[in-house]
Order: structure tokens, then C-alpha cells, then sequence
């Protein structure tokens, strides 16, 4: 006390007060401090001071006064005691300011982090980033822990960080999707690690919003298959392309019969391969754009794996594989499903498994399916292709399925293949209400598992038509008076060739010429083209129903028309069936919305046509095949008139007088649609341009010029915008490509 008072000894304090000594400016508020526990006899304990040293330095100090007492409790003095605090306030300051920069640097951390203390039964406290990430605000989450305001989407992922933290004592990159308040869910990339000792531990979790950078990856790993697949697709293609030009090439200088026998062997055969390859591409457009039907009709299941069998004992036998078929007893004989479909899933199975198996077998078996839940009308049939082959890696299984992916590259290289044929199978059994999957394993082989949903059905139901049965068919449709409507002249003398045969045909050009035709003759059926210059074929449907109801016709019609045709249609129905070169679905739709009663898309075939016809005639046997495949496109160094003249008579089966009249007709159209167009652009004329190319494009179609027809459709839509200028280097092209076919006049 002496020394801190700024003496020598406690002697040389004898007689002095406060304000004697170093600390005189505080010496009035230490002597009421005297005073005031005197007066009251209450002591005052451990309060802190602030204390200036002889040599100027600030102490603090914690002090105690207490009253001293005689023995009759009278106060005679105060005993005062105190003790250096200045170390523990300076260490005390640190900490505070420590905590401070913590806290700011906790709150304003860029990404979301969370801290739950032991001590605190593992309450939570979560920075600024946090609840900005998230969603949340700081009292919807007062005293609950990420679990319990729906945090994690998969709440076992919690458990599984918790436990690695545990065991680890850290977590790195923890990978988990976390549901923000609004209920979307983000991927996130979660750290987590203990702080402290047992009993008094903090866990820190921080999270990394990765959402973005995931989808990044996924692209960038969809665009990389989708070139891989592009690579692989160009060798496929060529491939074929490669041995149709060279063997025709040979064929047409090969002098004898034989050795053009054997070459035109070899272009079918590649030509097949060929249009397999565009089956599967269009296959897989369709599925994905959703435009894909379904064709239900009774079929023999015995049938349809005869035909498997026969298509593909030839490879194998080959290979030296044995090829067997294991069918139980309890499956049904007869079935209804698409049958089509099922041998194109079944094929594909087939032909992989003998691909992909250098010695053994190969397997094909159906079994009525376990634990498939049986409606009252269908059942659940296990279809399932095993074979001894290379068998597929754990690790590659799940990539298999995909659009635009192999097991390996390497196999696309050996075994050859678009990749496509396994995400197709798929995708059509989830369209059949089905399911696929597959076990496998490496140098032991692979099972392919199929089960659908089929109805059962009398034998007799699928039984295919014999020649009593077709010509019963032909008799039914034969005689019907058929009014066709096309815009295009060689579509009009192809379908009129085609019916006139077994009916009276009447045509018309557009859908007013029909509804005139319709005025002055009854018709048993109305083929009506789609596009159609003064009134297209949508209109003149939707007028045809409203006059059958006797509905208000919104389209400007002459009375007198009106009159001609209301006794005519009134309370009746005319069939009629769509006729366009369009053939995806929502077109589909909206002829059938206009009141369409079928729809056949161009260029069609006889029996296609004979088809639609059979099923106006007895709608319930049948049902109309409406998905028509477009013909592979001609080089334009094939236009001649050999090859469009062969073209037509395959595609209609008339005959050559017929057929010599349906090129003439075309060629006049050619060139008499060329000059209409190049007097359009000359004009400026959008319209004029667009009606000449639509009309043109439908020539090109029945011709089986379907590449050309492509570019005509292109001049058709951007003429219609009024791009005149911007397709006159298409029109050039297109008279130059049918320079060589165009009539001379």
C-alpha cells in the first residue's frame, strides 16, 4: 500500500490522509465511500476503480470496505483491502474486442454458416448469410434446429454428417439437397467440424450453395455425351452410306446378273441398316417430344417370339449361340398391347445380348410377374433376356439407360451401335405402363428385365386376316363415292389413282370447290387436304360440322351456297378424313378439333389409305394408323425421272399408263410453281410466294423428293412472314436441283 501510495514505508503513512498522498483528486469520493458505510453499517465489496501510479500508469482495482466494530457494535473505523485487477481487465477487454471482430466476421461471412454450442444443449446461432440463403427470418427460427424448421429434404443425410463429424471430428464436402423456405431445394456442399473440449464443444456447419455449379457440370457432361454420340452417329451413318454408294456404283457397271444380284444384296442390307439407324432417331424425337402413339390390338404372344426367334437365330447361330425361348404355361396365348412395340423392345434386348455374348446363350423367357398388381382387366407379364456375355460394370449400370450413352465408348467401337437403342426400350415401357431394369455382372453376363401391363383376350381375336376375311374388307369400303380435296394437282391425281379402282372419285382444289362439290353431289367420304389457298381444309371441316347441327357457319359464305348445302348436311355427318405432310401430334389435334374424323399423313401408301377407309367402315374393329415414316431423302445428283417414276409406282401400285401421267403432271407442276414463285419475288409478293412454294412442296412429297420438299416448306414459312428477299438464294437452289425434271413446254 505504501509502495502503490507512493512511499517508502507504511511508517511514513503515519498521520497522513488521502488527500496527502498520490491519489489526492479521488481523495473526496474515497472518503465518502468511508462515510457511507459508517453511516450505515453496509459494507461495500469488490467494486472496480480506476487507479493512476506515481509514475502515471492507470491501474484498475477491485475494492472492498467494511465497517470495524467495539464490542458493543459501536463503528469506530472502516478497514479498506483491494487487489490489481489491471491484468484481468486488459485480458478481459481483449476478449471482448475478439468477440466483437468474431461476431462481425460471423455476420458478414459470404456464406452461410451455423454454430451449436454443447454447453447450450446444442442451440443454434446462424450468421446473416445464412438466413439470406435459406429464406428464413431470425424468429421463425428462435430455439429450433435445421431438422425442425425442414432443413434437410432427406433428414437421414443429418444423421450422416453427424456421424462422420463424430467419428472424423470433420466433415469435408458433404454433399446434400437442402429445401429453403419456399420449398425449392438447392445443392449444397456441406463442411462441418467439433471446436473444443468434451462438455464444452461447438459444432460449426458451413454450407455451400453448389445448385449452380452442378447444373454447369450437368450440361457441360450432356453437351460432351451428346458429341461423343454425334461421332459415333457420323461412323454409323457412314458406314452403310458408304457401301450403298460403292455396290451401286459396281452393280450398275456389272455386266452379269449374278454378280448384280449379289451387290444389290449388299445395298439392301445396308440400306436396312440404315433406315434402322433413322428408326431409332425418330423413335427417340418422338418420345421425347411426347408425339409417340401407342397402337393397342390383339396379338398372339407366340406369334410375336416366333418372329423374334427367326429374325434372330441367324446371328447367333453364327456366333455358335445357343438361342432359346422359355415361355411359361400361364402366360396367356392372345393379348391386347402394341404388339409392334413390344418386338421392337424385345428385338433390341435380343440383338444386344447376342452382340455383346462370344460363347453360351442366350435366353428369352415370360412368366406371369410377381407382386404386379392385377386390374380387372390386364396383367402383368415378366419378359426378361439373359445372356453369358461381358456383362456391364456395377458403376456403369446406371448410365446405360441414358440418352446419348454407352457402357463404354470402347464398345461402340467393337461392337458398333447408335446408343439409343436401350434409352428407346425404356422410355417405351414407361409409355406402355411398364417397368425395365437390368442385373448384371462382369465376365459373367447380363438380364435384361421387362415387365407390362397386358389385357387378355380370345385367340381368335388375334388372329391374322386370311384372303376371305380381306376380301370380305375390300368389300365393305368398295363402291363408296369419295370427294378428295388437295390444293396440289399430283396429290389429287395419286389419291384419285389410287381409289378409282373400287370407287367413283370426285376432286376439288380447295375447301370451297368442296363445299360446291358438296352442294350438288353426296359423298360417302371427304379426303381433305389441310393448307389450302380461298378456304383451307380446317375451315371447310368446322363449316361441314356446323351445317350438320345446324350451328351458325362462322366463316362469310354465300347464301345461296348456305342454301344448297343445308338440306344436304343437315342432321347428318360426312366423314372426313385429314390428309397433310405435317405429322406431329398437336396437328394431329387439331384436325381431329376441327371435326376430323381420321388423319392420314403424305406421301401415304395404298394400303395406309385402304386402312383409313376401313376403319370409317367399322370404326370398332380398328383404329387408324396415323405415324407414317418419312422416306430417307435423295441426293440431288439422283433426280432423275427413272427414280421418281419407280418411286410413285412402288408408293401407289398403279399402273405404268397411270403412273406416266402422274410425272407428266408433276413436271408441268414444277415448272409451272418455279415460275410463279420467281414472279412472286420479282413482285414482292409474300402471298403469291408462299402459295407457289405450299404447293410445289406437296408435288415434291408424292415424288418421294422429301429433301426438297424440306426447303419448299422452308421458302412456304418465310415468304409468309414477308421474307422475300431472304429465300430468293433458295428458290435459285431449288430450280437449279429440278432443272433436270421440269417439263418442256
Amino acid at each position: 500500500f505504501a509502495r502503490d501510495a507512493g512511499h517508502a514505508s507504511p511508517e511514513s503513512l503515519i498521520g497522513l490522509d488521502d488527500f496527502n498522498l498520490i491519489w489526492a483528486e479521488q481523495a473526496r469520493r474515497y472518503q465518502a465511500d468511508d462515510r457511507r458505510v459508517i453511516e450505515t453499517g453496509q459494507a461495500i465489496l469488490n467494486f472496480e476503480e480506476l487507479q493512476t501510479t506515481p509514475d502515471g500508469r492507470q491501474l484498475w482495482l477491485r475494492t472492498s470496505k467494511i465497517p470495524l466494530c467495539d464490542s458493543t457494535g459501536a463503528i469506530y473505523g472502516v478497514l479498506g483491502a483491494y487487489e490489481d485487477i489491471t491484468e484481468y481487465k486488459r485480458a478481459l477487454e481483449a476478449l471482448t474486442e475478439s468477440t466483437n471482430n468474431f461476431t462481425q466476421l460471423f455476420q458478414s461471412a459470404p456464406v452461410p454458416i451455423a454454430f451449436s454450442s454443447e454447453a447450450d444443449n446444442w442451440g443454434v446461432i446462424r450468421n446473416d448469410a445464412w438466413y439470406h440463403t435459406f429464406g428464413y427470418s431470425r424468429e421463425e427460427t428462435a430455439g429450433r434446429n435445421e431438422l425442425e424448421i425442414g432443413l434437410w429434404a432427406n433428414p437421414e443425410d443429418r444423421s450422416s454428417l453427424l456421424d462422420l463429424v463424430g467419428t472424423n471430428h470433420y466433415a469435408a464436402a458433404f454433399d446434400a439437397p437442402l429445401r429453403r423456405r419456399d420449398g425449392s431445394i438447392r445443392a449444397c456442399s456441406i463442411y462441418g467440424r467439433f471446436i473444443g473440449t468434451q462438455g464444452k464443444r461447438f459444432l460449426m456447419v458451413v454450407y455451400l450453395d453448389v445448385t449452380d455449379r452442378k447444373r454447369a457440370e450437368q450440361a457441360e457432361a450432356a453437351s460432351q455425351a451428346k458429341s461423343r454420340f454425334l461421332a459415333n452417329m457420323s461412323h454409323e451413318i457412314r458406314t452403310p452410306m458408304n457401301a450403298i454408294l460403292g455396290m451401286t456404283h459396281l452393280a450398275l457397271e456389272a455386266r452379269h446378273l449374278d454378280q448384280q444380284q449379289r451387290l444389290l444384296r449388299t445395298v439392301k442390307q445396308s440400306a436396312e441398316s440404315l433406315l434402322g439407324i433413322l428408326n431409332d432417331i425418330l423413335d427417340f424425337s418422338k418420345i421425347e417430344a411426347g408425339q409417340l402413339q401407342l397402337d393397342q390390338r390383339p396379338f398372339r404372344l407366340d406369334r410375336l417370339l416366333e418372329k423374334l426367334v427367326s429374325i434372330m437365330n441367324v446371328p447367333a447361330v453364327e456366333k455358335g449361340l445357343r438361342l432359346e425361348v422359355i415361355r411359361d404355361p400361364a402366360v396367356p396365348m392372345a393379348v391386347i398391347g402394341d404388339d409392334l412395340r413390344l418386338h421392337q423392345i424385345l428385338l433390341n434386348l435380343t440383338a444386344n445380348a447376342v452382340k455383346f455374348t462370344g460363347s453360351g446363350s442366350v435366353t428369352i423367357r415370360v412368366e406371369p410377374a410377381e407382386h404386379h398388381p392385377e386390374s380387372a382387366d390386364s396383367i402383368g407379364l415378366h419378359f426378361s433376356v439373359a445372356d453369358t456375355g461381358i456383362g456391364i460394370a456395377p458403376e456403369k449400370i446406371v448410365d446405360i439407360f441414358k440418352s446419348f450413352e454407352q457402357a463404354d465408348s470402347s464398345y461402340a467401337r467393337r461392337f458398333g451401335g447408335t446408343g439409343l437403342g436401350l434409352a428407346i426400350s425404356r422410355q417405351l415401357t414407361t409409355l406402355m405402363g411398364g417397368t425395365m431394369w437390368v442385373e448384371s455382372r462382369e465376365r459373367v453376363g447380363s438380364t435384361f428385365h421387362l415387365v407390362l401391363p397386358l389385357v387378355p383376350c380370345a385367340d381368335d381375336l388375334a388372329e391374322p386376316l386370311d384372303g376371305s376375311k380381306l376380301d370380305h374388307r375390300n368389300r365393305v369400303v368398295a363402291s363408296l363415292r369419295i370427294l378428295v380435296v388437295d390444293d396440289n394437282e399430283v396429290n389429287r391425281d395419286v389419291a384419285s389413282m389410287m381409289l378409282e379402282k373400287d370407287h367413283r372419285v370426285t376432286t376439288a382444289a380447295n375447301g370451297m370447290q368442296a363445299l360446291l362439290a358438296l352442294a350438288e353431289d353426296t359423298f360417302d367420304v371427304v379426303l381433305m387436304d389441310v393448307q389450302m389457298p380461298e378456304m383451307d381444309g380446317l375451315a371447310a371441316t368446322r363449316a361441314i360440322r356446323a351445317l350438320e347441327l345446324r350451328l351458325p357457319v362462322k366463316d362469310d359464305l354465300p347464301r345461296e351456297l348456305l342454301g344448297l348445302l343445308d338440306p344436304r348436311l343437315r342432321g347428318g355427318h360426312v366423314p372426313i378424313i385429314a390428309m397433310t405432310a405435317h405429322a406431329m401430334g398437336e396437328d394431329r389435334q387439331m384436325c381431329l378439333d376441327a371435326g376430323m374424323d381420321g388423319y392420314l399423313t403424305k406421301p401415304f401408301q395404298p394400303n395406309q389409305l385402304a386402312e383409313a377407309l376401313w376403319s370409317l367402315a367399322l370404326p370398332a374393329a380398328h383404329s387408324p394408323k396415323t405415324d407414317v415414316e418419312p422416306q430417307a431423302p435423295i441426293s440431288p445428283a439422283e433426280l432423275t425421272l427413272d427414280r421418281i417414276t419407280n418411286h410413285i409406282h412402288r408408293a401407289t401400285g398403279l399402273q405404268p399408263d397411270q403412273v406416266d401421267r402422274l410425272v407428266t403432271a408433276a413436271r408441268l407442276s414444277f415448272a409451272d410453281n418455279l415460275d410463279r414463285m420467281e414472279t412472286a419475288l420479282a413482285d414482292n409478293d409474300g402471298h403469291a410466294l408462299s402459295e407457289a412454294a405450299h404447293a410445289i412442296k406437296g408435288t415434291l412429297l408424292q415424288c418421294g423428293l422429301d429433301h426438297l420438299a424440306d426447303q419448299a416448306e422452308e421458302i412456304d414459312f418465310r415468304a409468309s412472314l414477308d421474307d422475300v428477299a431472304g429465300v430468293a438464294p433458295q428458290v435459285v437452289t431449288l430450280r437449279h436441283a429440278l432443272a433436270g425434271l421440269i417439263e418442256p413446254r
